[in-house]
């Protein structure tokens, strides 16, 4: 799903998110089932309709046609999209430093101090598995080409972009990176 989403240049509107909550809370729907979950004063059937067929145009919902029928579904997750959609926010506004966004939330919207660590951590551990993930993907390729007796830790940093410290770090040995996967 990450790859589609990344072929959309396109962010979704208001109008667009709100209906795509209902439909990843729904799975799959059809247009009246959206109509009944939004609020008053609630859409004409048409306006509702015309969206969903803007967000099929965009890719991120599909359908089943049961004649003239059409059971709308997801095609990209809501955590696909809200990596996404957080990704550019904080490329956009806060240079991709997730501390300059912990800070602005905290300083503009009364986030704790116990709340922006909570964060923090989040996002340490998130980079950790990022790490991780391409330490993996790295060596899998290194133990592909050369085997293990042959693969160095050299060959998976060059690759992963990562320093041979840092692989020590997170798997300790080339044979427990190479248990890990």
């Amino acid at each position: 799903m990450g790859e589609r989403l990344r072929e959309r240049s396109q962010e979704l509107t208001r109008a667009e998110l709100e209906i795509m909550q209902i439909i990843w809370s729904k799975g799959a729907c059809f247009v009246n089932d959206i109509l009944e979950q939004l609020p008053e004063p609630k859409p004409a059937y048409n306006t509702v309709s015309t969206v969903v067929r803007i967000l099929e145009k965009k890719g991120y919902v599909d359908h089943k046609a049961y004649g003239k029928t059409h059971e709308y579904f997801p095609l990209v997750d809501r955590d696909t999209y809200t990596q996404s959609f957080m990704s550019t926010v904080l490329d956009n506004f806060f240079g991709g430093s997730a501390s300059r966004m912990v800070s602005f939330l905290s300083s503009n919207k009364n986030i704790s101090a116990e709340e922006a660590n909570e964060i923090m951590a989040m996002l340490k551990k998130q980079r950790r598995i990022n790490t991780d993930n391409r330490i993996k993907a790295a060596a899998v390729e290194v133990f592909a080409e050369y085997g293990y007796e042959r693969a160095q830790l050299s060959y998976m940093s060059k690759i992963a972009g990562i320093s041979i410290g840092l692989i020590g770090q997170n798997f300790g040995s080339k044979q427990e990176l190479f248990m890990a996967v």
